[in-house]
């Protein structure tokens, strides 16, 4: 069954003054993506549930979507699964993921890595 794809960004945190804490849950429609955030202080992360929600327990996507500045990262998680932003002590977040196709997913991960230590 195919999945279907985003119209644009998936907002997590926003409004007019930005937002604090978590985000709320959004549901992933699989694939690649770009999460993205801009915030104040702190570190952004996105956030999967694991396999079992009635645990309730929210795992990084990856060391790619945990931003200790406002930026980007590149990602990758299968159809249907829940997602948030975790903001931590950050304030002032808008932060958003979007999909991209496979090519700029691997030129974003080639960006990330040529600046790794």
């Amino acid at each position: 069954m195919a999945t279907k794809a985003l119209q644009g960004p998936l907002y997590l945190h926003g409004g007019a003054t930005g937002g604090t804490g978590n985000s709320g849950v959004a549901i992933w429609p699989g694939g690649m993506g770009v999460f993205s955030s801009e915030h104040t202080g702190g570190t952004v992360t996105l956030e999967y549930s694991g396999a079992d929600p009635a645990t309730d327990t929210w795992i990084a996507a990856g060391p790619e979507t945990t931003l200790a500045a406002s930026g980007a990262g590149a990602f990758y998680l299968p159809a249907k699964t829940r997602i948030r932003a975790n903001g931590g002590a950050a304030t002032n977040i808008y932060s958003y993921v979007n999909q991209t196709g496979e090519y700029l997913f691997q030129w974003a991960l080639s960006l990330r890595l040529s600046h790794d230590p």
